[in-house]
């Protein structure tokens, strides 16, 4: 895109329209900084970054009418205020920062909650496949990949329902049941900004009795037989792509050797759990700042609305009850869970809580999180960080 095309496309004075992506403390002199070391104004970046990301939707949503006017307010609105908690490590004394509470809107589109969910989900798929491997440590995991011809817009929604529809007609096969003792499974679209199509796919790990290697197991299902047996449940007259892959220390080996990257249980627990539409699939970034296509964004809130974008199935499902593990889709107390899932697992001290508070100037496109105060969780002492009126601004 040319330059003179770029300048066009910015607005020059609507709010929130678009973020820089340069770092705050950089741009805006007046955001003190609090961090003794490079990480923790690194993770305040990180989040800045997403944050910047959140309110182009926003801007998105809002310039698309009334009824997109209430999603447009929980965009803006969403992590205005955050709270860092920092941990000290009791041997080394090094500091660790983590996220404590932010009042997320839970929007589904919204790239900090997409993050925070993310990162919830890691967390409990992590601890469901952990106690799964404990009652049975028989089990291996599969990464499969369900795919169908990506879509317009316009048919997003209904190729979207019918690929959830066909997955629970692939769940109840006999060649499914016999093999899968527990799964969980992700959708995910993706969008091709050459033509403007759609390719919503679904991720799946599935944990399978070892012995399913074996070909006279009659457990085994081939590659060709994943293929015919999708193909069947989504009723189409083409062969989708399926991938699967095997998570043994031989496949991974396998993998290695032809791709140059191992596929590792953690790995494939990430796979499954990240994001449902990247930013990056709805959002430009032009001359450094970020935007959002208010199309490309209408067409994405209304294919996927009210789908279930995740699911567990059979074991896995009966372990994520037993474990009273919440519905990242439901009314989830985002802010507990996330603060819970990063909070670190041993060797170190939790010290502190920093208030960081979001600040815009009015028209250059600059945000970013300066820190307004630090609760000393030792003494109970108070410390101001930021001297002049933080104006909350959006």
């Amino acid at each position: 895109m040319s330059d003179e095309v770029a300048k066009r496309k910015q607005p020059k004075c609507q709010g929130a329209m678009s973020y820089t992506e340069e770092p705050h403390h950089k741009t805006n002199p007046r955001a003190r900084t609090l961090f003794a070391s490079g990480e923790g104004q690194e993770y305040t970046e990180r989040f800045s970054s997403l944050r910047r990301r959140t309110v182009t939707v926003g801007a998105a949503a809002y310039s698309l009418g009334e009824k997109y006017r209430k999603n447009a307010s929980r965009y803006y609105d969403c992590s205005k205020a955050v709270t860092f908690n920092e941990w000290a490590d009791n041997e080394t004394g090094e500091i660790k920062y983590t996220y404590g509470s932010g009042k997320p809107c839970r929007q589904r589109l919204c790239p900090c909650c997409q993050h925070l969910k993310s990162r919830v989900l890691v967390t409990q798929l992590q601890q469901v496949y952990e106690h799964h491997m404990q009652e049975m440590p028989d089990s291996i995991g599969l990464l499969l990949t369900l795919t169908v011809k990506n879509c317009t817009g316009d048919n997003l929604r209904d190729t979207v329902k019918q690929m959830h529809h066909s997955f629970g007609k692939l769940r109840r096969r006999v060649e499914f049941e016999g093999a899968v003792r527990g799964f969980f499974r992700s959708t995910e679209v993706t969008r091709n900004k050459e033509n403007g199509t759609y390719h919503p796919h679904m991720h799946v790990l599935l944990m399978v009795p070892r012995r399913y290697l074996s070909k006279k197991s009659g457990l085994y299902i081939t590659h060709d037989q994943w293929c015919e047996i999708w193909q069947d449940c989504l009723g189409v007259d083409y062969r989708p792509v399926v991938g699967i892959t095997a998570i043994t220390q031989e496949a991974m080996q396998k993998r290695e050797k032809r791709t140059g990257g191992a596929l590792t249980v953690k790995g494939a627990i990430k796979e499954v759990a990240k994001y449902c539409v990247k930013p990056d699939g709805f959002q430009e970034t032009i001359n450094g700042r970020f935007f959002t296509d208010a199309q490309v964004f209408q067409e994405l809130f209304e294919g996927m609305r009210a789908h279930r974008l995740y699911a567990w199935g059979g074991e896995f499902d009966k372990i994520r009850k037993l474990l009273a593990l919440p519905d990242v889709e439901g009314e989830i107390n985002l802010d507990a869970e996330i603060e819970e899932a990063e909070k670190p697992r041993q060797n170190y001290t939790h010290i502190a809580k920093i208030l960081m508070g979001w600040e815009k100037t009015a028209c250059d496109g600059l945000g970013g999180y300066v820190p307004l105060s630090r609760l000393d969780l030792a003494t109970g002492e108070v410390q101001v960080l930021y001297d002049e009126r933080w104006s909350g601004g959006g």
